[in-house]
């Protein structure tokens, strides 16, 4: 029973931490009602992390954007979490109630300005090779 308390315990310092630092890393302009939600979901593809932590942003506008880690709460850092982070394009897009996606998806047949924009907004490094043999723990 102590161990389950610590757990969550342990949980939701890790929610706690992310939900500042991501309220550290959006622009000033941008901050002001701003919610941020933070929970952890379990990823059954096997190209993925076990437990993956999904950051919810909601913008006063309405506008809204996710941010996947592939971490648990308790075990992200602000570098992390910040390899994971949109760029101010994409943050400012979705503040104003506009879909932008993140992270951008690779296609061949991008225009020479869509694919500049392709290379600002770098995909985040992947944890684990694809195919490769990872180990679940749940609990």
């Amino acid at each position: 029973q102590n161990n389950l308390r610590l757990a969550e315990q342990v949980r939701r310092e890790g929610y706690a931490r992310v939900e500042i630092w991501v309220t550290e890393a959006l622009p000033a302009d941008i901050r002001r009602g701003v919610v941020i939600s933070v929970q952890e979901v379990s990823c059954s593809d096997p190209n993925c992390s076990p437990i993956d932590t999904a950051v919810a942003i909601l913008f006063a506008s309405g506008g809204r954007g996710l941010i996947g880690v592939p971490l648990e709460a308790k075990n992200i850092t602000k570098d992390a979490l910040m390899d994971s982070f949109p760029t101010k394009q994409v943050l400012m897009a979705w503040s104003r109630g506009e879909d932008a996606e993140w992270p951008p998806y690779e296609d061949s047949d991008m225009e020479e300005e869509e694919k500049e924009q392709e290379q600002e907004m770098q995909r985040p490094q992947l944890r684990f090779d694809v195919g490769q043999n990872v180990i679940c723990r749940v609990g």
